[in-house]
């Protein structure tokens, strides 16, 4: 996974992600009402991890009593993308989370939204994760699942390799203590194969690194999507995402 290719591609979408990220704003306020529901509502110090433009950050500060929110993103821009706030007090973090030498020390809760599918060593981030957060400690998270943009996959063989929640238990079940999952799976619906692709190109997430098209082959393609993937009105795709809560080990029992 190119790095330096994945913040080229975010980078560019910056200016119209927001209208392309239905999928993404709807999976921010779920995890913000898991957050309240399973951890609380008072968390001094909050790490987010891969902040994008911020619309997780932004259900954040309306719904938690926090001190200091740190938003950490791959792209330095999305800083200039966040809201101007004084209570909390947010800190941008840029840089690639899998490369920090540290986190901001004894946190009480870490969040993401539609980011970690992207890490290439999850289970090196959530122990880097668990070191900074204190005893007890909460972590929530919204991650693409098995089964996101399947079509892509079915008909050009490309595609990110999702790990489902047992996957995601069984990494942080060292440093912390599962408290829940849930799954949500939706279709898309788009009027064809092209527009699929400007959807995912408006995300800067297409997930076709070194993909190159020729007329001939994006036809062919299109003809195929469309035979294999059909829905009223178009053509579908699929978004499945994942839900998952977790304390660090360590805290007070209850």
């Amino acid at each position: 996974m190119d790095k330096t290719l994945i913040q080229t591609r975010f980078r560019r979408a910056l200016d119209h992600y927001d209208q392309h990220a239905g999928v993404q704003a709807d999976a921010a306020k779920r995890l913000v009402d898991l957050v309240l529901s399973r951890l609380g509502a008072e968390f001094p110090r909050v790490l987010e991890v891969g902040c994008g433009t911020g619309l997780l950050t932004r259900r954040l500060i309306a719904s938690l009593r926090m001190q200091t929110l740190y938003a950490n993103d791959l792209v330095p821009e999305c800083g200039q993308r966040l809201p101007a706030v004084q209570t909390p007090r947010l800190v941008f973090l840029p840089g690639d989370a899998e490369a920090a030498a540290e986190w901001p020390p004894e946190l009480d809760l870490a969040v993401s939204n539609a980011a970690f599918q992207w890490l290439q060593n999850p289970a090196a981030l959530l122990a880097s994760l668990a070191a900074a957060l204190r005893p007890g400690a909460g972590l929530a998270f919204a991650v693409f699942g098995p089964g996101h943009c399947r079509e892509l996959r079915d008909t050009l063989g490309v595609g990110l390799d999702y790990l489902g929640p047992a996957q995601w238990q069984e990494l942080a079940g060292r440093d912390f203590e599962f408290l829940f999952a849930e799954e949500e799976e939706r279709a898309l619906v788009f009027t064809g194969p092209r527009e699929v692709l400007r959807h995912l190109r408006g995300l800067g997430a297409t997930g076709l690194a070194g993909w190159r098209w020729r007329k001939e082959s994006l036809r062919a393609w299109e003809t195929e999507y469309r035979r294999a993937h059909a829905a009223p009105g178009g053509v579908r795709l699929s978004q499945r995402i994942l839900y998952l809560v977790f304390k660090k080990r360590g805290g007070l029992a209850a």
